[in-house]
């Protein structure tokens, strides 16, 4: 009994040693949580509000849960999230949110940042004219690894959407960065079949801006500064749209993969793929009805080259234009054609005639060497017929 005894009375006096650094004081209402290592050292921590609103670091909680400091919280699926600065996160500066996220250096896929929302993965603005609105930065040199990896289910969502405000100076809407030899700086995945989505969407309304600005800065290595690719038959890698007639344009040529590896079924084409076709074609001048500037190109029309050379006519996106009466419709099952393709044909043709030229030219040193024949015994007729 006296040993229990004499263990009761110590942990009594533990007890009374721990409320001494720490009391619980309701205040005005409030309930005050104060901490210290001596009575005379006790620090608030804690406060509740009769409101119902938490403060910790704050003695004035205006909302449900307030902190004025870093609240960690780790084992948040496979990564964690530390939210930094002010009071409120409404109270966005400098500083305010800090979202990040670690992964494994070796880990076969590794992911940054991740956001998932409903039509926006993640939105991110800048203000400032040498701001970045979405930075993303993933230094493992191996594995499939994104800098910024964004994804949307909705018809008209976007995977990443990045809008810088500043209508001046150096902004970025997006910026992508990746050290790997075999990295992607900014990847866009559109993963639903119906509606109208974008793998990358840039945009930009500044007069000198970039939609979309893609820059490899290795001297060497097979890099892109922009890549695309589209595995539907009737999809483009690129499109490009313009109010000016050459909305495409660089200064060097577009070239395009022609490997004997990588083809089948290869044929020679026939003689009404030549000079026969090219000689059905009637080349034109028109307007563009999307165009209000009155400029006259020259070209074809899809429809009367279909029937000739069906394989470079394809189709381009629905396109809204303005009828003759001012009023808009939305034109469907737009027709394409591939310019650069005409140069097999075109090809072709010069073959053709100059197989005909070479015959014509056979022909005529015949001609040639049989009126020298007929002027040589002319001669030696009139020579003996004084």
């Amino acid at each position: 009994m006296k040993i229990l005894r004499a263990g009761i009375l110590t942990t009594l006096a533990a007890i009374a040693a721990v409320s001494a650094y720490a009391q619980d004081v309701p205040n005005g209402g409030d309930y005050i949580v104060r901490l210290g290592t001596s009575s005379s050292t006790l620090v608030e921590r804690m406060r509740v509000t009769q409101a119902g609103h938490v403060g910790i670091g704050t003695s004035t909680p205006a909302t449900e849960l307030a902190v004025s400091g870093t609240v960690t919280a780790s084992g948040v699926a496979a990564g964690g999230l530390i939210v930094t600065g002010a009071t409120q996160l409404a109270n966005v500066s400098a500083t305010a949110l800090e979202v990040s996220g670690t992964v494994s250096a070796t880990a076969a896929v590794g992911i940054a940042v991740y956001g998932y929302g409903g039509s926006q993965g993640g939105h991110f603005e800048t203000a400032s004219t040498t701001g970045t609105a979405v930075y993303g930065i993933n230094n493992g040199t191996t594995g499939s690894s994104f800098g910024v990896y964004g994804k949307s289910y909705s018809t008209t969502g976007y995977g990443v959407f990045g809008y810088a405000l500043a209508a001046t100076g150096a902004s970025v809407g997006v910026l992508g960065r990746t050290d790997s030899t075999g990295g992607t700086a900014v990847y866009g995945n559109a993963t639903t079949t119906t509606g109208t989505t974008y793998g990358v969407f840039g945009s930009t309304a500044s007069t000198t801006g970039t939609g979309v600005y893609g820059d490899a800065p290795a001297t060497s290595g097979l890099n892109y500064g922009v890549y695309g690719s589209s595995a539907s038959s009737s999809g483009y890698g690129i499109y490009c749209n313009s109010a000016r007639t050459s909305g495409c344009g660089g200064n060097r040529a577009w070239t395009n993969t022609s490997d004997a590896r990588l083809k089948r079924d290869v044929r020679t084409l026939d003689d009404s793929q030549g000079l026969a076709a090219i000689m059905k074609l009637r080349p034109v001048t028109f307007k563009w009805r999307t165009d209000n500037s009155g400029q006259t190109d020259m070209g074809f029309i899809a429809q009367e080259v279909e029937p000739v050379l069906p394989a470079l006519v394809g189709s381009s996106p629905d396109t809204s234009i303005t009828t003759d009466a001012g009023t808009k419709q939305t034109v469907t099952h737009v027709k394409s054609l591939s310019y650069a393709g005409f140069v097999v044909p075109l090809v072709m043709a010069v073959q053709e005639q100059q197989a005909e030229i070479l015959e014509q030219r056979a022909a005529l040193r015949e001609l040639k060497a049989a009126n020298d024949n007929l002027r040589a015994e002319l001669e030696v007729y009139r020579l003996s017929h004084p």
